[in-house]
């Protein structure tokens, strides 16, 4: 039965419907030929043993290629040479069979129904808006480790939560994308930009502070000013957008204020200036395209989801 769950579980209802049935025909076939098999062979463990491998290698080589039902059916046959050499069975092994996979499937919809009924669309935005939330945490101490050099070796901020996080929305993203109908869904923001910024971010968290060039004596006050300005302003937009792409109409942002003048490298870190404004330009790419997106009729509910600090799982 679990394996069934596991091997038939899809992540919408209908997509998970339509491999049931394909199960449940597939089975009743593979059951009949093992019931055959079973009644016509008897006792007989030498030929169940020289079945067993010809029926793996067909089960497990050809049954993927040629769909569920042919997979499901076949491994039906392999169960019933495989436990045939253990203890005397009868037919009934493949009726066996089939109760446990009806079991599964029906324990599978149920899941499927409970848990995304609509399939991973809302899994997505949350796990994106989340990465993004976490991410922007990374930038005001990011930038203030480099605006604070000191003698002994930096602590950089920390991005095990982030990189958790950055695995959680590539795995939700790569699951929407295999559902069924959404291999050109092109309606949506762009996910490829979100995944950017948070790879951008999580870079310049984990690089600059130990390979980061510094300037000499300290950057100066404005310069300074400017840094912490900015990455505080970074943080509170990634947050911004990250409410935007969840469905919720937050106010305008402004762009990323260019640094003031005088402000080279023996002023302040151009590693630091060079990857808060490049950031800027993204988060502005990225606001646009949820907005184009948010724009589109009908986007709205589809897109609108609970906040990501409320995943229940």
């Amino acid at each position: 039965m679990l394996l069934a769950v596991l091997t038939l579980g899809r992540t919408t209802v209908g997509a998970a419907w339509k491999a049931v049935r394909e199960a449940l025909v597939g089975n009743a076939v593979g059951a009949l030929a093992a019931g055959a098999l079973l009644i016509g062979l008897g006792s007989h463990t030498d030929a169940y043993a020289a079945l067993l491998a010809p029926a793996m290698l067909l089960g497990f080589s050809l049954g993927p290629l040629l769909g569920i039902a042919y997979a499901q059916g076949l491994f039906t046959l392999v169960v019933a040479t495989a436990f045939a050499q253990m203890a005397p069975v009868t037919w009934q092994l493949s009726e066996a069979r089939m109760i446990d996979v009806a079991t599964g499937s029906a324990i599978g919809l149920l899941c499927g129904l409970l848990a995304w009924p609509a399939g991973a669309r809302r899994e997505a935005v949350r796990a994106m808006a989340g990465l993004l939330r976490t991410c922007g945490t990374l930038v005001p101490p990011t930038a203030e480790d480099l605006l604070s050099p000191s003698p002994v070796a930096p602590v950089p901020p920390r991005t095990l939560p982030s990189l958790h996080r950055l695995r959680l929305a590539e795995a939700a993203y790569a699951q929407y994308r295999s559902e069924s109908g959404t291999a050109a869904d092109d309606t949506g923001p762009d996910w490829h930009a979100v995944l950017l910024v948070a790879d951008h971010i999580l870079m310049g968290a984990y690089r600059l502070p130990r390979f980061g060039l510094r300037p000499g004596n300290g950057p100066s006050p404005p310069c300074a000013g400017w840094a912490r300005a900015s990455a505080s302003h970074l943080d509170r937009e990634t947050g911004r957008i990250a409410s935007l792409l969840i469905g919720d109409r937050p106010a305008p942002g402004t762009p990323l204020v260019p640094p003031p003048e005088g402000c080279s490298p023996a002023t302040l870190s151009v590693d630091l200036e060079v990857w808060m404004t490049s950031l800027g330009l993204q988060l502005t790419r990225l606001e646009a395209s949820a907005a184009q997106a948010h724009r589109s009729p009908g986007l709205d509910q589809a897109h609108r989801s609970p906040d990501p600090r409320e995943d229940r799982r």
